[in-house]
């Protein structure tokens, strides 16, 4: 009866440990393919930006390199929005005014001739 009993006793843990490992391992699976499909939709995501930030930089060339708007000069490095100079060609007279545009202040237009 006692090597009945430890038989017994040791099939149950095996079988115990067995399946506990492979609820185990159902459960890491499961967590790998959500795991796979938030990084599939991150990558999707990650592409269309970067699709809209070239054609955002199309956009912009196409913008500054245009003649019939007014020079625009961007500066190379801001901090935030500190302002732009536009520069409006004068026509035949030569002369050019300057329009100075300062952000945060849009009723102060200085035009010089």
């Amino acid at each position: 009866e006692r090597n009945i009993a430890l038989r017994r006793h040791i099939v149950e843990t095996i079988h115990q440990n067995y399946t506990i490992a492979g609820k185990d391992i159902h459960n890491l699976t499961l967590q790998l393919q959500k795991s796979h499909i938030a990084m599939q939709d991150v990558s999707h995501h990650m592409r269309d930006t970067t699709n809209n930030l070239f054609n955002l930089e199309d956009r912009v060339d196409i913008v500054t390199s245009c003649n019939l708007l007014p020079n625009i000069n961007m500066p190379q490095k801001t901090m935030g929005i500190t302002g732009s100079n536009i520069s409006v060609p004068g026509g035949n007279t030569g002369s050019e005014p300057n329009i100075n545009i300062q952000a945060g202040n849009t009723e102060e237009i200085n035009a010089e001739s």
